[in-house]
């Protein structure tokens, strides 16, 4: 008896640590671009934002009637984005492209942004 509990030991000690370096693992090879940020966004009512993607807009998601987006006529990876009112309180917008990645922006009121076009990268590679 005392044996067979001495063997449960070490394979249910061996298993729960075989656990942990495999959740480990899984964690220190997850690909970079998996980890998605959050990328600051001013809209103002009288000018027009454009968002470049590497990829195809496939889905896009406002967190209020605030903000105005639409796909840019005969192009398939830029996203128009615009302020409906002035003032507005903080939102967001969430972009999801062909190539499965997922880009989200904090989106504020300015009444002049400094920017108003936004490359979010190059095309992936084929």
């Amino acid at each position: 008896m005392k044996a067979l509990y001495v063997i449960l030991v070490i394979i249910i000690g061996n298993s729960s640590a075989g656990a942990q370096t495999t959740e480990w693992n899984l964690q220190a090879t997850r690909p970079e671009q998996e980890i998605t940020r959050s990328y600051p966004l001013q809209i103002t009512t009288g000018k027009t934002s454009s968002l470049i993607f590497p990829g195809i807009i496939k889905s896009v998601d406002r967190g209020s009637r605030e903000v105005l987006a639409q796909k840019a006529k005969d192009v398939s990876n830029v996203l128009h984005v615009k302020a409906a009112k002035e003032d507005f309180s903080e939102t967001n917008l969430t972009v999801i492209t062909a190539d499965g990645l997922l880009y989200h922006f904090t989106v504020r009121y300015a009444a002049d942004p400094g920017v108003l076009t936004f490359d979010m990268g190059p095309p992936p590679r084929q």
